[in-house]
């Protein structure tokens, strides 16, 4: 399905749903299935910034299963169940101009992981058990992701901003980690937080966002902090009260962390200053 001229796409499904190609020239789409959707290719595209060109994708039942997707404005999608990759691969499955926004029942990138395009403006929420796996192909902005029972774990190959971020528990059962992880460019630090473990992996600097002094992590368990070239090096990062942080820096740099009460430092590592 296409729509050669000004105009949207307006679709529901009865049931299990394949769309093959379905794109606007300059409108949005909006398609919804009472079963699994099978998105391989979709495009709402925009040729005069007055129109919007939306997509959004709503499973009333059953999961949405990725290909190719974008916006030339936002994003959206909710799963009655989970949002995940058609395929293990590291093709970008979702675009958009401006921000994505998905909501789940059971899982994102459960079973298979989702990209995003690279300078992606990612919203996410699991509302039941299951965990949460991204990975951004390029600079990353996490401007609100949480899950109610499990683990998240956010690669981006570039700056990876995380302005608040909470992996949840409601079940001593459920392992809920956050991890967070950049391949190149820095971590940047609003709110994150995790009910068990929270680890870090930056290839360049782990830094608060802003020059505060509000809580930039808070583990159940323990912190761990991995950098190249520093932790708290620009911004300070604070850490919660009674928290179990091992921290290494492995290149040039310094370890600045204040911790917000009591503070247990299992292991400081630096090659430089404390």
């Amino acid at each position: 399905a296409s729509s050669t001229l000004a105009g949207d796409v307006v679709l529901h499904g009865n049931g299990t749903l394949t769309l093959n190609t379905i794109t606007t020239t300059d409108g949005s789409i909006t398609i919804t299935s009472d079963g699994d959707m099978t998105a391989l290719a979709i495009d709402a595209g925009q040729t005069t910034d007055a129109t919007i060109a939306n997509l959004n994708l709503t499973t009333t039942a059953g999961n949405i299963l990725l290909g190719s997707t974008s916006a030339a404005d936002a994003v959206n999608m909710t799963s009655a169940a989970g949002i995940d990759d058609l395929t293990a691969d590291a093709t970008t499955d979702i675009t958009a101009g401006t921000a994505i926004s998905l909501n789940a029942v059971s899982g994102i990138g459960n079973t298979e992981v989702v990209e995003v395009a690279a300078g992606s403006d990612l919203t996410a929420h699991i509302t039941a058990a299951g965990d949460l796996n991204v990975d951004g192909n390029g600079a990353l902005l996490l401007t609100d992701v949480d899950t109610a029972d499990g683990s998240i774990t956010i690669n981006a190959a570039g700056d990876m901003t995380a302005l608040a971020v909470d992996a949840g528990q409601t079940a001593d059962a459920t392992i809920a980690n956050l991890n967070l992880t950049t391949t190149t460019g820095n971590l940047l630090l609003g709110s994150t937080s995790a009910a068990d473990a929270v680890n870090m992996v930056s290839a360049a600097d782990i830094d608060d966002l802003a020059t505060d002094a509000t809580t930039d992590i808070t583990a159940g368990t323990t912190i761990t902090l991995n950098a190249v070239s520093g932790i708290g090096n620009t911004e300070v990062v604070e850490v919660a009260a009674g928290s179990d942080l091992t921290a290494h820096v492995t290149a040039a740099g310094d370890l600045t962390v204040h911790g917000r009460s009591e503070e247990h430092t299992s292991e400081l590592q630096s090659p430089c200053n404390l």
